[in-house]
């Protein structure tokens, strides 16, 4: 009976631990189950350090994405079980862990391994979530999610060209617009519609495209001023949209005397709205695009011996308090004189008046000599160009200071390392995130040690 029981008992130990390393694997072929997402947060200094520090889950990405309003950092965790997950925090606080889940018809090939581009996130309703493939070269449409908060699960899914997202200005169910260099404009509310349900198809019925007419060309920035109304810069100028009164098109000033390797028109919102069509340009605007003052590179430099820098500085957005932020652009080789579209001339042979709503404007031509658009800035820029400003629009004030003198005046958190540049910056969050790796600081615009480089009557528009 002994030896029949022996063999029993270790037959009985076997099934057992099969059984268990069965429930612990998942089904066959799987990796291990996700449980838990760890990540450290603590203060340090005057801002926020957070960590990811899961060690029992393999990685295949972490991505930090840009602040948003609202304190909110978002993170994207691709793990190696090919789950798609999002991270969010607000104040130092992990608020939201969701596995956002691949919706009906969508390549797995693509979603495994999908960038999330950007994003939308509306405090306790939705995120919306653009996905775009890491191969620039497979044709594959983004891909647009909007997470329920609430119940962590796809409200709707929509697949359209687009690169960029922006809140609608909505006093109810709140939209979004999706946006690119080569697409329409597409209008996506945020609610589910009358009669529409949930649906983890990548279609939108609700979605509406909003077309393009052709004085617009190369859309580069979208800033929305109401439920159907918006204001686009484009390479062409600046337009404005409203389902009431249809498009409104104003041309861009003629040609900056310098060209640029990485410039794009720019708008922003900072008590009021404003638009860049190039570096060391400024003009402040209307809700409809109607033009109200400009702001050339004479009226923005910073003192010697960095006076050169109006002329390059480039809009990177507005904070919270309202201060308009820059950085610079970096000069190519030097054009000739402007040589724009000839604009409309009138009988005395100057740039015709643009008539906005209340006013008249008028283009402005190229600022400086001959002799000042030929001038070689290679000596100039050599120096570095790794400078940040403020300008507050109201005081006229001008701060800024060359970032390795900033970041040397901060003590960098261990593990952290010293930024070489400013590339993802939205100034609208009030925040800068420096991260390395696994590791990330976030930091209040407010903490930057910036210094008076420009006196305030200097900021006069023309």
């Amino acid at each position: 009976m002994k030896k029949l029981l022996i063999p029993l008992i270790c037959l009985a130990a076997l099934v057992a631990a099969s059984l268990w390393f069965l429930v612990r694997r998942g089904s066959t072929g799987a990796p291990p189950a996700e449980t838990t997402l760890a990540f450290q947060i603590e203060d340090f200094g005057p801002g926020t350090l957070l960590h990811y520090a899961d060690g029992q889950t393999p990685l295949r990405a972490l991505r930090w994405l840009v602040p948003l309003p609202g304190g909110i950092q978002p993170v994207q965790v691709l793990t190696q079980s090919d789950r798609q997950r999002l991270v969010l925090f607000q104040n130092g606080k992990l608020i939201v862990n969701i596995v956002v889940p691949r919706p009906s018809g969508v390549r797995e090939g693509f979603f495994n391994f999908a960038e999330l581009r950007d994003l939308i996130v509306v405090p306790d309703d939705v995120a919306v979530l653009l996905y775009r493939s890491t191969d620039a070269s497979s044709g594959e449409l983004p891909l647009i999610i909007t997470m329920d908060l609430a119940s962590q699960a796809p409200r709707w899914v929509h697949r359209a060209p687009g690169e960029r997202l922006a809140l609608g200005e909505d006093s109810k169910s709140g939209s979004v617009f999706l946006f690119g260099t080569a697409s329409v404009i597409v209008r996506m509310p945020l609610a589910l519609q009358k009669g529409e349900k949930t649906s983890a198809t990548p279609y939108r019925v609700a979605a509406r495209p909003i077309d393009m007419p052709e004085e617009i060309k190369g859309p580069a920035d979208l800033l929305p001023t109401g439920p159907w109304s918006f204001l686009l810069a484009h390479a062409g100028g600046l337009s404005s949209y409203a389902e009431s009164k249809g498009w409104q098109h104003w041309p861009s000033p003629l040609e900056n005397p310098l060209t640029f390797t990485d410039s794009s028109p720019v708008l922003a919102r900072a008590k009021g709205y404003w638009w860049q069509p190039f570096p060391g340009r400024i003009i402040q605007i209307k809700a409809d695009g109607a033009p109200m003052a400009t702001f050339d590179s004479a009226a923005l430099a910073p003192a010697e011996p960095w006076a050169r820098d109006g002329a390059l500085l480039k809009l990177r957005g507005a904070d919270p308090a309202g201060n308009l932020w820059f950085s610079l652009a970096t000069p190519s080789t030097p054009s000739s004189l402007a040589t724009p579209e000839a604009p409309v001339v009138g009988a005395k042979g100057e740039p015709e008046p643009i008539q906005s709503a209340d006013r008249t404007w008028k283009p402005e031509g190229p600022t400086g000599s001959p002799s000042t658009t030929q001038e070689d800035w290679s000596l100039y820029c050599s120096q570095g160009l790794e400078r940040v400003y403020r300008w507050n629009p109201e005081r006229r004030t001008l701060h800024g200071r060359a970032l390795p003198e900033i970041w040397a005046a901060l003590a960098l958190p261990q593990g952290v390392n010293r930024p070489t540049g400013i590339q993802d910056f939205h100034p609208e969050s009030g925040r800068i995130l420096v991260e390395s790796g696994l590791t990330a600081w976030l930091l209040p615009l407010e903490a930057l040690p910036l210094e008076t480089v420009g006196p305030a009557d200097k900021g006069q528009p023309r």
